[in-house]
Parts: C-alpha cells; structure tokens; sequence
C-alpha cells in the first residue's frame, strides 16, 4: 500500500500506520523466529571513553534512547537534516535488529513504541565498510513529497567505529519512507537528536540503498 504525502503530513500518516498494524505487530513480535532469547544484559557503565563503552556495553543498546523531539508515537523527529553526512575514516561496524513494542499506556492515542533489541551485534566484513559510508554519505534530506509504505516493521541500527575508537550509528527504518536518523552517542543518543562533526541531526532519506548493503536478519 503506497502513496504520495509531504513531509507535513507525517503525522496523520503515523496514526493510520499505527491503528493499521498495532495487533498484527504483536503477534509477530511474539513470534519472530530472529529473536534471541540468550541475548543477556548490558553490564552498567557510564561514562569513559567510546572505546571502554563499546567493551563494557557492546556496540548496540539494548534499547534505542527515547526521543525528546517527537510526535507522540516513538518514532523519533520529524525535522529534515540541514545536510548530508561526512563520516571520518571507519574500520569497524557492527548492524543490530530492533523490534518494536507497543507501549500503549505511553500515549492517548492508544500507541507509543519503544525499539528493543531483537539480534546480537553482527560485525560487518571489512571488505564491505567502503560501501556502507558511501551509502550512509549518499543520505539526503527530504525534499517534497515521498511514496511511503503504511506498515510498520523493524529498525536496523548501523553502528560504525572509527580507528580513533569514535563511535557513530545509522537508525535505518525498515517500513514507511525507510527514514534513517543518525547519533553520534548510540548508547545514550537519540538517533535524529544526537548530532557531531558529519553526523547531522535531523530526518534523512534513501534508506533503501542502504538496507540492501545490511546483512539483515
């Protein structure tokens, strides 16, 4: 089910989504054979370096942070990036899977979504580290109207390292317009409002090129 609608209209489009799949994504929640029940726990820490945080927490939160700039649903800002990225040199990534979950108490509409992690951190080959930059650089703000798809499936989250032990993540959309919102602190971040050099914040668009260089499962 497609259809054309301009950024304004986000909104409305949510609340259809939202109404259209709320049963349906519980069910498949429950039943999604991708879970891994042995995922643990994060250790604590706060603090240090990204490089203790990646060894101590892992590369991937057990949960996305939770968005200040949102519109009552979860899903994150709304507001168009000022820019394309510019990511420093990356030697590392590592993409995880998150399921959402319905927290309807959260929300007078009747439905508001935490992201959960659904998979353990998968490493992502050297050899394919090239191309996900380039399909991260290759993001773009939203102009106009988009075609955008009324369901409502998982996030993908990119996390990428650099040789300095920086550390950056892609939120990746996998339903609607595949919006993707970036954050230079993934463990404590929101994708979309945590911005840095070359990591804007903000709304971008051409998540599908960069879902097909994921290994996704």
């Amino acid at each position: 089910m497609t259809g054309l609608r301009p950024s304004s209209m986000r909104t409305q489009f949510r609340r259809g989504a939202v109404a259209f799949v709320a049963v349906s994504l519980l069910a498949a929640a429950a039943g999604c054979g991708d879970s891994d029940p042995g995922l643990g726990t994060d250790p604590g820490g706060g603090g240090g370096s990204d490089l203790a945080l990646l060894d101590e927490r892992g590369p991937c939160p057990r949960q996305l942070p939770e968005p200040t700039e949102d519109r009552g649903y979860g899903f994150g800002t709304d507001a168009p990036a000022s820019d394309s990225p510019e990511l420093p040199e990356i030697d590392r990534a590592w993409v995880c899977r998150y399921d959402a979950v319905d927290q309807p108490e959260r929300n007078e509409n009747g439905a508001y979504f935490l992201w959960e992690r659904a998979t353990r951190p998968a490493p992502i080959a050297t050899s394919r580290l090239s191309r996900l930059v380039e399909g991260v650089e290759a993001l773009t703000p939203p102009e106009g109207d988009q075609a955008c798809t009324a369901d409502l499936g998982p996030r993908y989250l990119l996390v990428l390292a650099t040789p300095e032990d920086r550390v950056l993540a892609a939120s990746v959309d996998d339903y609607g317009c595949r919006e993707v919102r970036l954050t230079a602190d993934p463990w404590d971040g929101a994708p979309g409002e945590t911005p840095a050099a070359g990591v804007p914040e903000g709304v971008l668009v051409g998540g599908e090129n960069l879902l097909s260089l994921l290994p996704r499962r």
